[in-house]
């Protein structure tokens, strides 16, 4: 199956699952209104064009009055993440892909919330050139990048993710602390293919509590079930694809998030 016919099954998947998400798989309320800041901050005008579908952004648009354009393939998706919005508005719904795409309008400012990760590495200097494109001469591209950039995260195997959850089952039941050691593990695991694997991930605590490794009330509070696989590079290479396209007027660093802290970074982009 291509890449992009596999993303495609994902999103329908992640659409039916983003309701029961926690932060960090979706952004959580200091996210939105940091997104919100920057807008204010850098948007000279009101369109806005967001990459996706994701309910919490749109709602906050729609409560700044901002005229918003969202593109997305999935339509199961767009459907899915709108009966997720607690604020009803006017938007202009295009049901494209994002490599597809070509504006005869230009926007004041583009979102797009962790979207890389969801795009084959042979395409991310071409979208990224498209997104230019497609913005004002003052306009800015507001983008969060998922990656390693805490590079000296410890190596972490299957067998630290077990042993931390018995030293303290109650921190697992903070989605937090439990996503925190799963970054961990992703981080050390995906070095070398670039890609993190959820479902392999998921497989591979399932055979152990097969095999009597791991009880059925570990595997169930260790496991994070989402159907998701992405792109994950460190940090470093993550810049210099940026600085191929856009300089970078402001990079924000969560500290107080251990995983935003260590894998999330939050760009304000002007394209050169």
């Amino acid at each position: 199956m291509k890449f992009k016919q596999k993303k495609k099954k994902e999103w329908q998947a992640l659409a039916k699952t983003w309701a029961k998400v926690d932060p960090p798989f979706k952004p959580n309320s200091k996210r939105i209104l940091l997104y919100k800041k920057l807008l204010k901050k850098y948007a000279l005008g009101k369109k806005i064009l967001i990459l996706g579908a994701t309910p919490e952004l749109r709602d906050m648009l729609a409560k700044e009055k901002y005229e918003v354009t969202l593109i997305d393939q999935s339509p199961k998706m767009i459907k899915t993440m709108t009966s997720l919005r607690k604020t009803k508005s006017k938007e202009k719904i295009i049901i494209k892909n994002w490599f597809n795409y070509n504006p005869k309008e230009k926007f004041d400012a583009i979102f797009g919330d962790t979207i890389f990760n969801n795009v084959h590495l042979i395409g991310w200097i071409k979208l990224e050139r498209k997104i230019a494109s497609w913005l004002t001469p003052n306009g800015v591209f507001i983008t969060e990048h998922c990656g390693i950039f805490n590079e000296k995260a410890p190596k972490y195997s299957f067998d630290d993710l077990i042993k931390n959850y018995r030293k303290n089952q109650q921190s697992f039941k903070d989605f937090k602390n439990k996503s925190l050691h799963h970054f961990y593990l992703w981080s050390t695991h995906q070095k070398k293919s670039c890609v993190v694997n959820m479902p392999g991930y998921d497989k591979k605590l399932k055979k152990l509590y097969k095999k009597g490794k791991i009880t059925k009330k570990e595997y169930e509070e260790i496991r994070i079930p989402l159907d998701y696989r992405g792109v994950c590079l460190p940090g470093t290479k993550i810049k210099l694809k940026i600085k191929s396209v856009f300089k970078i007027l402001e990079e924000i660093i969560e500290d107080k998030h251990p995983v935003y802290k260590n894998f999330y970074r939050l760009y304000v982009l002007k394209p050169k």
